[in-house]
């Protein structure tokens, strides 16, 4: 079984790419949206927050080994990214302190409260579920608890997100 640890630089790297396939993606029109329409939403701390510009799937292959980065964006200083083992159907358990490499399937999750003021927390706990995966969307669910710098935490429930794949090899 493969596995590595995720560290800050990846975790950049992972946010890096993330962005830069959201930026490359075009804004569909909100009138008529197809069944396989694109979105993310989420509570955070009771409060519904949906994604107001695109949702990429990044699908990362590098030496045998995938690596799948969703991220969805609600302002243009807010957002969320998950971060997979795989794009495969299943259950991705998010890491935490007890265990902190990817090995298995294993997820963590990121949400940017504000961007401009570097403003993040970390998933400690929860859950990433694929529910579809093909070459063009990905979908599923997921619910985590992240803390930041200063141990505050936030609580991220009834999460669903589709997105639209790319693949980076």
């Amino acid at each position: 079984m493969k596995m590595f640890t995720l560290n800050p630089s990846v975790k950049l790297l992972a946010l890096f790419i993330a962005c830069t396939l959201s930026l490359a993606s075009c804004k569909k029109s909100d009138d008529d949206k197809p069944a396989d329409s694109p979105y993310l939403s989420v509570k955070i701390d009771g409060q519904k927050k949906n994604s107001t510009g695109p949702v990429v799937a990044g699908v990362m292959k590098v030496a045998g080994v995938t690596a799948l980065t969703i991220q969805g964006q609600f302002s243009t200083n807010e957002g969320v990214a998950l971060m997979l083992t795989d794009s495969k159907v299943g259950e991705y358990k998010v890491l935490t302190e007890d265990q902190p490499s990817f090995e298995g399937n294993a997820a963590t999750g990121v949400y940017l409260a504000d961007i401009a003021k570097s403003q993040s927390y970390d998933s400690v706990s929860g859950t990433v579920k694929i529910t579809s995966s093909t070459d063009k969307l990905i979908s599923g669910t997921f619910e985590f608890t992240a803390k930041n710098e200063a141990g505050a935490t936030k609580t991220f429930s009834e999460g669903s997100f589709q997105a639209t794949v790319t693949t980076v090899q």
